[in-house]
Protein backbone atom coordinates (compact mmCIF):
# COMPACT_ATOMS: atom_id res chain seq x y z
CA UNK A 1 0.00 0.00 0.00
CA UNK A 2 2.77 2.39 -0.89
CA UNK A 3 2.81 5.41 -2.99
CA UNK A 4 4.12 5.20 -6.68
CA UNK A 5 7.48 6.34 -6.71
CA UNK A 6 7.78 6.92 -2.37
CA UNK A 7 10.59 5.73 -0.81
CA UNK A 8 9.98 2.25 0.57
CA UNK A 9 9.93 1.87 4.41
CA UNK A 10 12.96 -0.60 5.49
CA UNK A 11 13.67 -2.54 8.71
CA UNK A 12 16.59 -0.59 10.68
CA UNK A 13 20.07 -2.21 11.25
CA UNK A 14 19.09 -4.99 13.68
CA UNK A 15 21.56 -6.09 16.51
CA UNK A 16 21.70 -9.60 17.49
CA UNK A 17 19.27 -9.76 20.25
CA UNK A 18 16.95 -8.17 17.61
CA UNK A 19 17.57 -10.60 14.73
CA UNK A 20 16.69 -13.06 17.63
CA UNK A 21 13.30 -11.54 18.32
CA UNK A 22 12.30 -11.59 14.58
CA UNK A 23 13.72 -15.29 14.30
CA UNK A 24 11.74 -16.10 17.23
CA UNK A 25 8.52 -14.15 15.57
CA UNK A 26 8.57 -15.60 12.45
CA UNK A 27 8.93 -18.96 13.53
CA UNK A 28 5.94 -18.45 15.77
CA UNK A 29 4.14 -16.81 12.56
CA UNK A 30 5.20 -19.76 10.70
CA UNK A 31 2.75 -20.32 7.58
CA UNK A 32 0.95 -17.02 8.13
CA UNK A 33 4.33 -15.56 6.25
CA UNK A 34 4.18 -16.13 2.91
CA UNK A 35 7.71 -17.11 1.49
CA UNK A 36 9.45 -14.51 0.74
CA UNK A 37 7.30 -11.78 3.02
CA UNK A 38 9.92 -10.34 5.82
CA UNK A 39 9.26 -8.01 9.11
CA UNK A 40 10.02 -4.43 8.47
CA UNK A 41 8.99 -3.53 12.14
CA UNK A 42 9.52 -6.77 14.78
CA UNK A 43 10.13 -6.04 18.61
CA UNK A 44 9.53 -7.21 22.34
CA UNK A 45 7.24 -4.97 24.08
CA UNK A 46 5.11 -5.53 27.67
CA UNK A 47 1.68 -5.23 27.99
CA UNK A 48 1.29 -1.94 30.27
CA UNK A 49 -0.59 -3.01 33.14
CA UNK A 50 -1.62 -0.06 35.93
CA UNK A 51 -1.10 -1.07 39.76
CA UNK A 52 0.62 -4.36 39.10
CA UNK A 53 4.55 -4.56 38.88
CA UNK A 54 3.90 -7.58 36.63
CA UNK A 55 5.71 -7.88 33.27
CA UNK A 56 3.34 -9.50 30.55
CA UNK A 57 5.51 -10.08 27.16
CA UNK A 58 4.57 -9.54 23.87
CA UNK A 59 6.09 -9.03 20.63
CA UNK A 60 4.80 -6.75 17.88
CA UNK A 61 5.66 -8.12 13.96
CA UNK A 62 4.58 -5.53 11.28
CA UNK A 63 5.27 -5.22 7.20
CA UNK A 64 3.27 -2.99 4.72
CA UNK A 65 0.85 -5.59 4.38
CA UNK A 66 -0.24 -6.62 8.35
CA UNK A 67 0.61 -6.34 11.25
CA UNK A 68 0.83 -9.09 14.10
CA UNK A 69 0.80 -9.23 18.15
CA UNK A 70 2.04 -11.97 19.81
CA UNK A 71 1.92 -13.14 23.56
CA UNK A 72 4.28 -15.42 26.01
CA UNK A 73 7.73 -15.46 25.90
CA UNK A 74 9.77 -18.74 24.76
CA UNK A 75 7.47 -19.64 22.27
CA UNK A 76 4.78 -16.58 21.30
CA UNK A 77 1.06 -17.71 20.26
CA UNK A 78 -0.67 -15.57 18.04
CA UNK A 79 -2.97 -12.96 19.58
CA UNK A 80 -4.43 -11.42 16.52
CA UNK A 81 -2.85 -10.69 12.72
CA UNK A 82 -4.84 -8.16 10.65
CA UNK A 83 -4.61 -5.98 7.60
CA UNK A 84 -2.49 -2.91 8.65
CA UNK A 85 -5.21 -0.98 6.93
CA UNK A 86 -7.19 -2.60 10.09
CA UNK A 87 -4.95 -1.35 12.79
CA UNK A 88 -5.55 2.00 14.47
CA UNK A 89 -2.94 4.37 16.35
CA UNK A 90 -4.51 5.21 19.71
CA UNK A 91 -1.58 6.75 20.60
CA UNK A 92 2.28 7.10 20.88
CA UNK A 93 3.87 8.32 24.02
CA UNK A 94 7.84 8.79 23.95
CA UNK A 95 9.29 8.47 27.41
CA UNK A 96 13.57 8.95 28.74
CA UNK A 97 13.33 5.01 29.30
CA UNK A 98 10.67 3.31 27.52
CA UNK A 99 7.88 4.57 24.70
CA UNK A 100 3.93 3.60 24.73
CA UNK A 101 2.24 2.61 21.92
CA UNK A 102 -1.74 1.79 22.28
CA UNK A 103 -3.54 0.34 19.58
CA UNK A 104 -6.77 -1.06 18.22
CA UNK A 105 -8.15 -2.70 15.49
CA UNK A 106 -11.00 -1.85 12.99
CA UNK A 107 -14.17 -3.53 14.75
CA UNK A 108 -12.96 -4.19 18.07
CA UNK A 109 -13.19 -2.42 21.57
CA UNK A 110 -10.07 -3.84 22.57
CA UNK A 111 -7.08 -1.94 22.75
CA UNK A 112 -3.42 -3.13 23.40
CA UNK A 113 -0.99 -1.02 25.33
CA UNK A 114 2.34 -1.81 25.16
CA UNK A 115 5.53 -0.71 26.64
CA UNK A 116 8.33 -0.45 24.31
CA UNK A 117 12.19 -0.07 25.56
CA UNK A 118 15.93 -0.61 24.10
CA UNK A 119 16.06 -1.46 20.66
CA UNK A 120 12.44 -2.38 20.30
CA UNK A 121 12.41 1.47 20.43
CA UNK A 122 13.77 2.28 16.93
CA UNK A 123 12.00 -0.90 15.15
CA UNK A 124 8.67 1.04 16.86
CA UNK A 125 9.31 3.64 15.24
CA UNK A 126 9.38 2.17 11.66
CA UNK A 127 6.22 0.50 12.36
CA UNK A 128 4.86 4.04 13.51
CA UNK A 129 5.94 4.91 9.63
CA UNK A 130 3.91 1.89 8.41
CA UNK A 131 0.89 3.05 9.96
CA UNK A 132 1.01 6.19 8.57
CA UNK A 133 1.88 5.09 5.43
CA UNK A 134 -0.68 2.43 5.22
CA UNK A 135 -2.76 2.51 7.91
CA UNK A 136 -5.16 4.94 9.94
CA UNK A 137 -5.19 6.64 13.34
CA UNK A 138 -8.05 7.78 14.94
Amino acid sequence: MSTPGATPITAPERSGGQNRIVKRVSTALGDQLTPGEELTACFYATKAVSFFPILRPRYVAANERRLCLLKGSGSPKVVFADDLAHIKLISYEKGKLSDKIVLGRSGDAEVYALQVAGAGRSECEVLLQLLQAGGSKA
